[in-house]
């Protein structure tokens, strides 16, 4: 089946700061370009969905140094992400995370262990639901230290969600060697971003959460982090759409900050953070923050061909019939 989308682009002038903020569309893009890509992305969200029940709930910590100050010295990004832990994140959530992060500095300051290729490789392939990143990244390099040729390395059996602020990992269509537009190509297809790798192969995962353009960082992109781990853990959002609406709703009044980085988001900083985040993958698919409760269900073992009745008992933990639960078919 082909489903094509059609519009007419009818504005003279571009969308209001109100208008950015209030979407009630969540877009996201499977920049999958053949068969292979488009089925390795199926496989995965049917992974993702079956196993949510009893693998790894809790959240990867990745950062890299964000910036350099003189006379402080090396700022890691884990300070920005940490601010959004230590005010978001439930207690279990939070002190069941692995933290890998760039500087010893914040090893001994909020726990963990230097993040290297190695062990982050061997992290993500335990099959971690959420990985939370804070710091940099390109068309061709994931993070600050994790290039397209590692994503292509992973082994993880079961997918899960990346959600940065790194900058140009998630181009679907150009190829971006400045931050300047003069200094970008057009994408051909075998030089997909590192984003799309993540999202297009055999592994990796089914949610990239971060940049198409160059990205603010702590004058954008942070606080759209801060927003929208706000709408998981204040407002109960589950659906990756609605929260990453959400985060771009909010990011403006997160008051995110960090000691010392004084930072103010402003009306552009605020208009180009809307324009260069990206959601890469299903916006349907469910963010998981907590372990589910243990389901027995009873089906038929057989059916016939036609129309059928089929009764089927949905049990919790204790044997207890569950009322209202709901569920889907497919067919292989």
């Amino acid at each position: 089946m082909q489903i094509r989308m059609k519009y007419q682009w009818e504005r003279g002038d571009d969308f209001s700061l109100l208008e950015l903020r209030n979407s009630n569309l969540a877009v996201g893009r499977v920049p999958g370009g053949n068969p292979i890509e488009i089925e390795n992305y199926r496989l995965k969200v049917e992974s993702f969905v079956n196993a949510l029940n009893g693998r790894v709930e809790f959240p990867l910590l990745l950062s890299d140094i964000a910036t350099t100050i003189p006379i402080v010295g090396d700022i890691d990004g884990a300070e920005g992400l940490e601010t959004t832990v230590e005010e978001y994140f439930p207690p279990s959530f939070k002190n069941n995370s692995q933290k890998l992060y760039a500087t010893s500095t914040a090893v001994e300051r909020y726990g963990g262990d230097i993040g290297t290729e190695e062990n982050i490789k061997e992290s993500i392939n335990l099959g971690f639901p959420l990985v939370f990143h804070n710091g940099h990244g390109s068309h061709g390099w994931f993070t600050n230290i994790l290039s397209s040729q590692f994503i292509e390395t992973l082994t993880n059996p079961l997918p899960g969600i990346f959600v940065t602020c790194a900058c140009l990992a998630g181009n679907y269509a150009d190829v971006a060697t400045t931050s300047t537009f003069n200094g970008w190509s057009e994408q051909e297809p075998e030089n997909d971003s590192a984003a799309e790798l993540y999202i297009n192969g055999l592994f990796g995962g089914i949610v990239y959460i971060g940049n198409v353009a160059t990205g603010l960082g702590a004058f954008g992109g942070s606080q759209f982090l801060h927003a929208f781990f706000a709408g998981v853990f204040e407002e109960g959002i589950t659906h990756i759409g609605k929260i990453f609406n959400y985060g771009r709703r909010f990011m403006r009044d997160s008051g995110w900050e960090i000691p010392v980085l004084p930072v103010e988001m402003t009306d552009d900083s605020e208009w180009w953070t809307h324009h260069a985040v990206i959601l890469l993958g299903d916006p349907s698919i469910e963010l998981q923050v907590e372990q589910l409760p243990y389901l027995q269900v009873e089906i038929p073992e057989t059916f016939s061909f036609g129309y059928n009745e089929i009764n089927i008992v949905v049990k919790d933990e204790s044997g207890n019939p569950l009322e209202g639960a709901s569920g889907s078919f497919c067919t292989k």
